[in-house]
């Protein structure tokens, strides 16, 4: 490990050192490698990078998948007019009537953004999230996640391989360093204001109408 942290290459090889065949693993450990970085970062609920992500409606569909890195939301808004949408529980959201227009609110089900209304024409909102890393790819590549915490990605392939080996005692005991680093990262690397969506208080009378006098920007 250098100053800069694990390169791809590194990090494989160093769980490959283990006496785990390159032939055999190789491929699977690449694999491991880049689900314990999504995995740490979800888990701790590090912010990556900002994105922004377009989604236009079509007349009388509800659901919008979220884009494939999306980790988690900062904000959603009209692009047109820029008013925040209002965030719903999916508790609150299985309360509503169902209604068609221009749609105020949403909740998130699975990988996929529902609004409420369901939009009964052309609408362009605009989602700002935060994004899960990228994976490793060419051998140089290292990962997002800050260098204190690259030997977390070794911790977790090493607990899937010993697993496949179907030595569970070995993978126990990388599982408490895995569970243990996450516990630390969570801790370091959250951020103690909230990011997400704001809302006045008093600005919406309540989730049945529309929202008034709540502006992104």
């Amino acid at each position: 490990m250098s100053i800069a942290g694990y390169t791809f290459i590194e990090l494989q090889e160093e769980v490959l050192s283990h006496q785990f065949s390159a032939g055999k693993y190789r491929e699977l450990v690449k694999d491991w490698l880049n689900q314990a970085q999504r995995r740490a970062v979800i888990e701790s609920e590090m912010r990556v990078q900002d994105e922004t992500y377009s989604i236009s409606t079509t007349a009388e569909t509800a659901g919008y998948e979220l884009p494939a890195d999306y980790s988690r939301l900062i904000d959603f808004f009209n692009s047109e007019t820029h008013e925040l949408m209002t965030p719903l529980d999916i508790r609150e959201y299985d309360t509503l009537s169902k209604s068609s227009g221009q749609p105020y609110a949403y909740t998130t089900i699975g990988n996929s953004v529902t609004l409420y209304p369901t939009p009964n024409a052309v609408y362009k909102f605009t989602l700002r999230y935060w994004r899960l890393p990228a994976d490793m790819v060419n051998e140089t590549d290292e990962p997002e996640i800050p260098v204190q915490y690259h030997e977390l990605l070794i911790a977790y392939a090493m607990k899937k391989a010993y697993m496949r080996e179907n030595d569970y005692q070995a993978a126990q005991v990388w599982e408490v360093q895995w569970e243990k680093g996450i516990g630390k990262m969570r801790g370091e690397v959250q951020h103690d204001t909230f990011d997400g969506p704001q809302q006045v208080p008093g600005a919406f009378a309540d989730v049945h109408g529309p929202p008034y006098g709540v502006w992104r920007g």
